[in-house]
């Protein structure tokens, strides 16, 4: 099973059998599952199957143990809903009340994407103080996201010192990590970076 989680590739048997221990009840084979038909099958990718597992796990509103699998599952769903992937409703209410539940477990990236929500008022209402509350819990808790954010939020208010600042936390943060060398981010933090370099 550990081999098969970091592999992240699954064989027919091995699908068969997380999709086994999911059923039981056993929420880190319903969130391996649920990633590989959202991002890792290839021509399996399927969106309703993985929102079918990431339900079995994310409940917010029921006593679930907020554990990686539970943070892990209802950050994937709050994407599929805030993008609207695969057949899947777009939906920002929903998204930011996922990302909601697992900011408040204390996740940072959640944090960061809940603050993206009130900041642009998708889902909720539009509230920058609550944005900036969410962009600076996440930079403190070392998330580049988080501190780029905060960059183009002082960069907004005319503090230029104040955004180099984060801009520079933001660049050398992502330099070993895997969601800012992850392709579809990449483009982005090499973007934080440049700013970084132009405006110090």
């Amino acid at each position: 099973a550990n081999l098969a989680f970091s592999a992240k590739e699954f064989s027919q048997t091995q699908i068969e059998y997380f999709d086994k221990e999911c059923e039981s009840g056993n929420l880190e084979y319903c969130t391996a599952i649920g990633e590989y038909y959202f991002m890792f099958g290839g021509e399996r990718i399927n969106y309703k199957k993985a929102k079918y597992y990431f339900k079995k796990v994310c409940k917010p509103d029921k006593t679930t143990q907020k554990d990686e699998a539970f943070i892990e599952s209802c950050g994937n769903l709050a994407i599929m809903y805030s993008r609207g992937v695969g057949g899947i409703e777009q939906n920002y209410k929903e998204a930011a009340r996922l990302w909601k539940a697992t900011c408040d477990t204390g996740d940072p990236m959640s944090c960061n994407n809940l603050g993206t929500m009130y900041d642009n008022g998708y889902g909720v209402k539009k509230d920058i103080t609550k944005a900036v509350s969410c962009y600076k819990y996440a930079c403190d808790k070392n998330n580049w996201l988080g501190c780029s954010s905060l960059g183009a939020y002082n960069i907004s208010l005319g503090n230029k010192n104040t955004a180099v600042k984060y801009y520079k936390k933001a660049c050398e943060l992502g330099k070993n990590d895997s969601e800012a060398q992850n392709p579809s981010n990449k483009d982005f933090w090499q973007l934080t970076c440049e700013l970084y370099e132009k405006l110090k």
